[in-house]
C-alpha cells in the first residue's frame, strides 16, 4: 500500500541560538535511509508561512541541514543550518513539511503522503546570541582600531 499517512501531527518546532529544530513525529516505524543528512534536501520540503498555508509562504533552505532519529525511528528532528544556509524559523510563523513523492518510506516499504502537514505558530526566540573569540583579548596591549568578535547565530546589522 502506497501513500500511507506516516507523518502525525503535531509538527513541532523550536527557536534555538543558531540552529532552529523541526521536529517529525511519524506513526510508523520509518526506513531512517529514507531521510538522511545525504538525501534531507532531495526527500522534504520545509516551508514557513503566516497561517500554516499560502500566506507568505516561503521554502527553507535545508542544503546543509541534518536530521537525527530517536532510537525507535518513529521521531526526527531536523536542525537547520544557520550560518550556512542562512536558514532560521521567524518569529510566530508556522512550519509546514512536504514529503517528496516516494522517498520517505516506513519499514514495510510505504511511502508517506506527500500532502503538506504545518505545525501552528513558533513562539519567539528568548536567547539571546553569545559573543565569543573576542579580539583583542582582555589586557591585550596593541596598537589598533580593529575588535573582531565571534556570534552564535545571524543577527540583524546594527542590533
Amino acid at each position: 500500500m502506497t501513500g500511507v499517512q506516516t507523518c502525525a501531527l503535531p509538527i513541532s518546532a523550536s527557536v534555538n541560538a543558531g540552529g532552529d529544530t523541526i521536529t517529525l513525529s511519524f506513526v510508523e516505524v520509518m526506513d531512517s535511509s529514507s531521510l538522511t543528512n545525504a538525501n534531507l534536501a532531495t526527500n522534504i520540503v520545509l516551508a514557513y508561512s503566516d497561517n500554516g498555508g499560502t500566506i507568505n509562504r516561503v521554502v527553507i533552505a535545508i542544503t546543509n541541514a541534518t536530521v537525527i532519529w530517536d532510537s525507535s525511528k518513529k521521531i526526527a528532528t531536523i536542525t537547520l543550518n544557520e550560518t550556512i544556509d542562512g536558514a532560521f524559523i521567524p518569529d510566530n510563523k508556522h512550519i509546514g513539511v512536504t514529503p517528496v513523492a516516494e522517498k520517505i518510506k516506513d519499514l514495510a516499504g510505504n511511502s508517506a503522503k506527500t500532502d503538506e502537514i504545518y505545525s501552528g505558530p513558533v513562539p519567539k526566540e528568548t536567547i539571546a546570541p553569545i559573543i565569543s573569540a573576542v579580539s583583542p583579548g582582555t589586557g591585550d596591549k596593541i596598537n589598533s582600531a580593529k575588535v573582531s568578535y565571534t556570534l552564535s547565530e545571524i543577527c540583524a546589522s546594527g542590533t
